[in-house]
């Protein structure tokens, strides 16, 4: 009995897509162009809007990630997602490159409010959520060593109080934040032995929403925040950027 795919509509996750049964234009050639044909250490994809870019990090992120943290060798989910794609046929890339990396996926789409620490609070519940994510398998490490463990709990714990909009150390939440990236792919790096992915979908969105408001503000924390994450990163084996193409 062949079964009836459904139309997707304001889904931008490849995981929900492929699980739902849906619609999908096959993107994944693309993915041999970003990883094999592609030497730069920092890419930025640009297009207009409806485009699917936040679709396309996303099916990046699924293909490259490791999605079981106990047990990294396990890519089980990932040929399940990519079965039956155009990449699936390339069994020599997908040895090398699927399921293989720690991802640090970060999308800052919604990062906008009235004021900055509002908007602030924002950014920092979305570096909270990729913490939280990690957090098991960092303080569990065998191969950290405590201080790591406490610097990662430390970052955790002040990101987790300005999302909760407590104010009491705002300079220490704004430098946590700014190295927060980087932090976190470096003990990635060391707990997992492998190089990390981070993908960031629409970065520019809080420096736009900010413009006319606190640009200034908001412009210093996500350069230094990006900035540090792939400058002098040993850690990082790409950094994937997007953004949205506009013709003024």
């Amino acid at each position: 009995m062949i079964t009836k795919k459904k139309i997707a509509v304001g889904i931008d996750d490849f995981e929900r897509i492929i699980e739902r049964n849906c619609y999908f234009v096959d993107k994944t050639p693309f993915l041999k162009q970003l990883l094999q044909e592609n030497e730069d250490a920092a890419l930025l994809l640009t297009r207009p809007r409806r485009f699917g870019k936040s679709l396309t990090m996303s099916m990046l992120a699924n293909f490259l990630a490791i999605t079981n943290l106990d047990n990294p060798s396990d890519i089980s989910k990932n040929q399940k997602l990519f079965e039956g794609l155009e990449i699936f046929k390339d069994t020599e890339f997908c040895q090398q490159y699927m399921g293989k990396y720690p991802v640090i996926f970060l999308s800052l789409k919604g990062v906008e409010a009235p004021n900055f620490y509002a908007a602030f609070s924002v950014l920092c519940q979305k570096l909270w959520e990729v913490y939280f994510k990690y957090k098991n398998v960092i303080v569990n490490s065998p191969v950290l060593d405590q201080d790591l463990k406490e610097q990662f709990l430390f970052i955790y714990k002040t990101l987790n109080e300005a999302n909760n909009n407590k104010k009491e150390d705002f300079e220490t939440q704004i430098s946590k934040l700014k190295e927060s990236l980087k932090f976190l792919s470096q003990v990635l790096y060391i707990h997992f032995n492998q190089y990390v992915v981070v993908i960031v979908d629409e970065y520019d969105v809080p420096v736009e929403k900010a413009r006319h408001k606190f640009y200034d503000q908001m412009l210093d924390v996500i350069r230094n925040m990006l900035g540090n994450s792939l400058k002098s990163n040993t850690s990082v084996f790409k950094g994937i950027f997007n953004r949205l193409f506009k013709n003024y």
